[in-house]
Parts: structure tokens; sequence; C-alpha cells
């Protein structure tokens, strides 16, 4: 029987998700700000570009932008976002407070939306004592416009991404109970640069302390615009990948974190790199499993089906 309590901490995408429906992606308004070539830093649809390349693309100012694709609506929803916050706050609801304790390291800056998200956070079980406030004016959000009508009504939606004050959340802020705790997660990372730069090291520390390694990744939108079709780096070296315990990743990020064409040969990349346990998910396809059996049990590379039903 386990006598003592289980921590988990975790880093990373934090952010406020505000909804826009009914955004037509086909009217001369959307278009004006459309993509004409990749990674321009236009508008695409089922894609993220950031406020401040689209400012460039458009010569605008962010906050004109938005009202003249949106008028005077305002937004429909407002929802917590980001792959490290979220996850946590699952986590933490589903496991037991009196065996598990589930804590968030990042940062909001110093605007309303900080207000909405901490109101949010402050109604779950997640321990938020390491959730700083950095004194700049803008928390990360994403702003998501939506058209129900686009592809012939199957739908799609277009996402604009402001950093903000993750831009400014450094290693440094992660104190020792980050990396002492027994099981430690990175999620979306791309999304605050100056953890994702330094992800190798901060694995290696983990390790070194005895911890368990979660990585979850998002699209790195920042090293596509960088170098365009290229492989993005996860780590500075592909040493970094002996310190994650599982990965967890879309299969278009699996394609390009490996630099690899096909979901084979990617998965191939990860065991030949000696990631102990991972998962490809893609869309409503089946999902790629493998273990090496040092932390799970051992599963060679095998698909599941996301759900029999989906198929039908």
């Amino acid at each position: 029987m386990r006598n003592r309590k289980i921590y988990i901490s975790g880093t990373g995408c934090a952010l406020a998700d505000f909804l826009y429906n009914q955004v037509d992606f086909t009217a001369h308004i959307f278009q004006k700000f459309a993509s004409k070539t990749s990674s321009d830093g236009g508008l695409s649809p089922g894609k993220l570009v950031f406020t401040n390349e689209l400012e460039s693309f458009t010569k605008k100012s962010y906050p004109e932008i938005l009202r003249e694709l949106v008028g005077k609506s305002e937004y429909s929803s407002f929802n917590l976002g980001g792959p490290s916050l979220v996850a946590l706050i699952h986590a933490a609801q589903m496991l037991p407070q009196t065996q598990y304790q589930v804590s968030f390291y990042g940062c909001t800056g110093t605007d309303e939306t900080a207000n909405l998200i901490r109101q949010k956070v402050a109604k779950t079980p997640l321990n938020t004592d390491n959730y700083i406030t950095i004194p700049v004016e803008d928390t990360a959000f994403t702003h998501v416009l939506t058209d129900p009508a686009f592809d012939n009504g199957h739908g799609e939606r277009t996402f604009i991404n402001n950093i903000g004050a993750s831009w400014k959340y450094k290693s440094e802020f992660l104190s020792n109970s980050f990396f002492d705790a027994d099981i430690v997660c990175f999620g979306g990372t791309a999304l605050v640069p100056q953890i994702h730069d330094n992800l190798e090291l901060l694995l290696q520390i983990v390790k070194s302390r005895g911890g368990i390694t979660i990585v979850n990744t998002v699209f790195d939108f920042r090293s596509e615009k960088e170098n365009p079709g290229k492989k993005w780096p996860l780590g500075q070296t592909e040493e970094c990948y002996k310190n994650i315990d599982l990965l967890v990743m879309d299969f278009e990020e699996a394609l390009k974190i490996s630099g690899h064409s096909t979901m084979k040969e990617a998965a191939t990349f990860f065991i030949t790199n000696y990631v102990s346990s991972f998962i490809i998910t893609n869309g409503n396809k089946d999902i790629l499993a493998y273990s090496n059996g040092s932390i799970f049990k051992h599963l060679p590379l095998q698909a599941f089906p996301v759900s029999d039903q989906i198929g039908i």
C-alpha cells in the first residue's frame, strides 16, 4: 500500500481560448488577411498564425485586424487552453487529492485575460503556487475563428495566437520542487520558447533526480516559420530522446520532429533514439503506440483504433 503522496509537476503552454463563431472564410474581409504562400504570416483555415506575424503580413495592429474580422461581435465562449494546463487540470480532477498533488508551473501577464484564467483555475484542484504573474500586459491567448459552413458544411477553424507573457517565462523559474516531483510533464513547450529551447537540459535534470518524464508536443510554428519544411528541433541534440519516458505527438508533429515522411519511419526514428514509450495520434485513424518495457509493459510497435464507431 502506498504510504506517501505522489507529486506531479508540469510546465508549458497555458492560455485563454476565445471562440468566435460564424466567421465566413470565403468572405472578402477574411480573404484580405489570407495567406498567399506557406508561412507568410497570413490566415489559413485549419492553421495557426502568431499575432505579430499577422501584423507584419497586413501592416496593421492586431486589435484593428480583429475588429475587421469579427466586427462588433464579442467572443462566443471562453475556455482554458494549452496542452500543459488543461492536461494537468484533468489529472488533478481525476486523481484523489489525498494521494496525489498536481502542480502547474507557468505564468500569466497582468491583463483581464489573466483574471479570467485564474478565476477558472481556482475552481479546480490544481496546485498553482508556482503559477506566477510576470509584469507584462499580455497573457497568452488564442482567438479561434470558426466557419461552420466551410468545406461543404464540414466546418473548420483558424487560430491566431499571442504568446504574450510566455516569451518571458524562463527555466530559472522552475524550482527544486518542480524537478523533484515523481512525474514531470512538459506540454506544448514550443509555445513557451525559453522552456522549449532548454528542454534537453531540463529533462536531464529530472532524470538525474529519478523522475518520470512526459513530453506532449504541439505544432512548432516558430521552427516552421524560421526553417520552412525542415526538421523541428526537440532539444538541442538527439540525446534529448533517451530522457523521455513518454512522448505524445500527433501524426504531423511526429513527421516534423523526426524529419521523416511516413508514420513508420518516424516511429523507427523514436525507437532507435531510445524514447522509452510513445503515442502518435492521427485524427480518427489508428493510434500508433510503443513501449520498450522500462516504464510501461513492453509493447512492440502497434496500431490501435480510436473508436470502432468512427469508421462506420
